[in-house]
C-alpha cells in the first residue's frame, strides 16, 4: 500500500470522510443497539480500540463555555482525577480546544492549536493557561489529542481521541491510518 500523507486537519461530519465519518456511523449503530449508556460507551470504546486509541471524550460545548458553565461530558474514558483537576482549575474558561470546537468544524490535533497559541507575538493569559492545561494532560500520559468538533446552533460537541502514553507522532500515524479506513470494523 502506498504511504498516504498525514494532514493536519480533516473535514468533520457527514460527507467529511475519514475517521469522523466512520465514527459517526459506528455511533449511530451503537446507539440504536445499546441497552444502556454504558453499553453504548463500551461499543464506541471497542471501535476506537480497533484503531489503536485507548481514550476518548465526548462533551457538549454550550454558547456560554467562556462563562461559568464547564462543558458537559457525555461520555469519557479519561481518568477521573484528570477531569477533577481540570474542573477545579476552571480551565474551561481558557481552553483553546473548547473555543475552537465552538467556532470550527474541521478536525485538528490539539498540539496544533497549542503551537498556534505559542507562536503568538505576545504573552497572554490564554497562552499561559493553555500551557498549564497541556502540562496537566501530559502529567496523565496524554501528549496530544485528535479533536473532532461537531454540532450546530448554540451548542457544539467535541469528540476527542487519544492514545495514552503514546508520543504525538504515533497518534498522528494512527489518525492517518483511521482516516484511510485501515481497520477491521465493518
Amino acid at each position: 500500500m502506498s504511504e498516504q500523507p498525514v494532514t493536519q486537519t480533516q473535514e468533520s461530519g457527514p460527507g467529511g470522510g475519514g475517521m469522523a465519518a466512520g465514527l459517526e456511523a459506528v455511533m449511530y449503530r451503537a446507539l440504536s443497539s445499546a441497552s444502556s449508556m454504558k453499553a453504548f460507551q463500551d461499543q464506541v470504546a471497542a471501535f476506537l480500540d480497533s484503531w489503536g486509541f485507548n481514550s476518548f471524550s465526548y462533551q457538549l460545548v454550550g454558547a456560554d463555555h467562556k462563562r461559568l458553565t464547564p462543558p458537559k461530558s457525555v461520555m469519557t474514558t479519561l481518568p477521573a482525577d484528570l477531569l477533577a483537576a481540570y474542573r477545579e482549575a476552571d480551565f474551561h474558561l481558557w481552553d483553546v480546544a473548547l473555543d475552537y470546537a465552538f467556532h470550527n468544524k474541521r478536525d485538528v490535533f490539539y498540539s496544533d492549536l497549542q503551537a498556534e497559541l505559542k507562536a503568538g507575538p505576545h504573552e497572554t493569559t490564554a497562552r499561559q493557561v493553555n500551557q498549564e492545561i497541556f502540562q496537566l494532560y501530559r502529567s496523565f500520559g496524554y501528549h496530544d489529542f485528535y479533536l473532532i468538533p461537531a454540532g450546530r446552533g448554540g451548542t457544539s460537541a467535541l469528540f476527542s481521541v487519544a492514545d495514552r502514553d503514546s508520543d504525538p507522532t504515533t497518534l498522528m500515524a494512527k489518525v492517518a491510518r483511521s482516516n484511510y479506513g485501515e481497520t477491521d470494523i465493518q
